[in-house]
């Protein structure tokens, strides 16, 4: 990508050489911050980008159907909100998320107990495994220190000397 230039190298005329290789703004930020940055406290962004795209769904007119429509894509509201920022929040701040999102999947959490634990670590020959497998459970034995006596049926690859 760039390679990093000093303190005061960056003006309209070099940030603009780079700028010209971007097809968006967002482009342009992630691959040369310094310049995006120099050119946005100097009000000099608008002229050096004035060659860029703005994304299809910025100037769009987010309506109730509109966002009802956008929504459908995802499967989870958790992925409609990555997936969709501005529909997302026009949706939530118009309380409609309700209503467009009766389709979202319910995301069900498990209260984990040591029981709970302990039967999914049953699944597993090795920690390893039971990591790979099931690695929010692990995490949940780790903390609550459950860890020994849930992997008590494990195989111990490595013995303590």
């Amino acid at each position: 990508m760039c390679m990093r230039k000093g303190r005061n190298y960056w003006n309209l005329e070099n940030s603009k050489e780079v700028a010209i290789h971007f097809t968006n703004k967002r482009d342009f930020k992630s691959h040369y911050p310094a310049a995006y940055e120099f050119l946005r406290k100097n009000k000099l962004l608008n002229i050096a980008c004035l060659h860029m795209t703005k994304p299809n769904n910025l100037n769009k007119k987010w309506t109730k159907e509109s966002c009802y429509n956008e929504a459908l894509k995802y499967r989870t509201l958790r992925d409609y909100r990555v997936g969709s920022e501005r529909s997302y929040r026009i949706a939530r701040d118009s309380d409609w998320l309700k209503e467009i999102g009766l389709h979202f999947e319910k995301i069900v959490k498990i209260k984990w107990t040591f029981d709970k634990c302990k039967n999914e670590a049953m699944k597993y020959s090795t920690r390893i495994d039971f990591i790979k497998g099931s690695k929010n459970v692990y995490g949940v034995c780790v903390r609550n220190k459950w860890l020994d006596d849930v992997c008590s049926h494990m195989e111990c690859k490595y013995s303590k000397k």
